[in-house]
């Protein structure tokens, strides 16, 4: 089969997120077992615009992320007309419209994976605008744009053939809200080469994005009340804590392997994150016998079933800290566990074959 992936970046062009890691392991891992992949793609580093990297054609030509994606629909579908590929994939869902629409019109497969919660919801994007803008004269024009965005999108969900999810949450929003049938299959997650060693004093992160959905501030809250403990925040934007406190260090964004250097060496690793649909940082955790302790993101319960520590505010994270700090028996256990639920559900092995049976029942 041959397969067009569409989306904004592509990971080793150096902008990295969950859905742009995700989109790229795909694709690489079909490019190595002998499919034809091409990868369509914005240009954010003056990049060459076509070229070829491990078997994935990466064709840089998009021209919009931030606002106005739609203007590049015609772009994609002459793109994917001349491409004629079998599926036509993304994880972004200003692209999930094209896709379906170039499907539609050749009898071939659309594939729309869902990254977030939030967005198997009625008008995300427009609520969300309404909530955070403010009164201006620029006002209207934010909405209307934030309207046509989750139009097109949701538009999109509806004619994709075939609607990918993360989490039991997300299965039951699409079938609510839109009458729509999902199928859930786990991230791909692909076993770093080395693990790092932990210290022997406790070292607890945080490693993500710093933006408002990710809920940072509650991480330096954390660090706050457990000063005897030191405290690492990875990521882009994360350098504007650094300083806050004697105990918080921040790095800033990091080459993805310093980042994981940083999730290995680690003892515990705390996501704050509000609404996730599967937070790729819980895989390198897992896998690198880090400790995970979330305060509200848990898909399916994983985490409260036994993969980690599930609390529901900043006072009980402070005391379940404490306590499994001093429980190195317990740690071991918990994080025992958690690696070898990575190897056997999330490992590419284990992904791609049953990912690439339900395109075989498609076609």
């Amino acid at each position: 089969m041959r397969f067009a992936f569409v989306m904004p970046y592509y990971l080793p062009d150096g902008i990295t997120g969950g859905a742009e890691k995700q989109a790229y392991l795909l694709a690489k891992e079909l490019a190595k077992r002998g499919h034809p992949v091409l990868f369509l793609c914005l240009n954010p580093k003056g990049r060459e615009e076509v070229s070829e990297r491990e078997g994935v054609l990466v064709v840089r030509r998009l021209r919009r992320m931030g606002k106005l994606q739609f203007l590049d629909y015609p772009l994609i579908l002459r793109e994917l007309l001349r491409w004629r590929p079998d599926v036509v994939i993304s994880r972004m869902r200003f692209y999930y419209l094209p896709n379906a629409l170039y499907a539609l019109a050749k009898g071939k497969v659309s594939v729309a994976f869902v990254p977030e919660n939030f967005l198997t919801q009625p008008f995300p994007e427009f609520r969300r605008t309404l909530r955070l803008v403010r009164p201006s004269l620029k006002a209207p024009l934010y909405l209307a744009h934030a309207l046509a965005l989750d139009i097109f999108s949701q538009v999109g969900l509806l004619l994709s053939k075939l609607v990918i999810v993360q989490n039991d949450v997300q299965m039951a929003n699409l079938r609510r809200f839109f009458l729509r049938s999902s199928v859930k299959l786990p991230s791909i997650f692909v076993p770093p080469d080395t693990m790092a060693e932990k210290g022997e004093e406790p070292l607890i992160v945080w490693v993500g994005n710093a933006r408002e959905e990710k809920a940072p501030e509650v991480f330096v809250s954390l660090a706050e009340k457990l000063p005897e403990y030191r405290f690492v925040m990875v990521g882009r934007r994360t350098e504007r804590f650094n300083g806050a406190l004697p105990n918080l260090q921040a790095t800033g964004e990091l080459p993805h392997v310093e980042a994981l250097r940083w999730i290995g060496r680690a003892w515990v690793l705390v996501n704050t994150s509000y609404e996730e649909g599967f937070p790729n940082v819980f895989l390198e955790a897992w896998y690198l016998k880090t400790l995970v302790l979330t305060l509200w993101a848990d898909p399916d319960n994983l985490v409260a079933s036994g993969l980690g520590i599930k609390v529901g505010s900043v006072e009980e994270a402070a005391s379940a800290l404490r306590e499994v700090l001093k429980d190195r028996k317990t740690m071991e256990e918990i994080t025992e566990k958690a690696h070898r639920y990575v190897i056997e559900t999330h490992t590419p092995e284990v992904v791609v074959p049953r990912f690439l049976k339900l395109l075989h029942h498609l076609t």
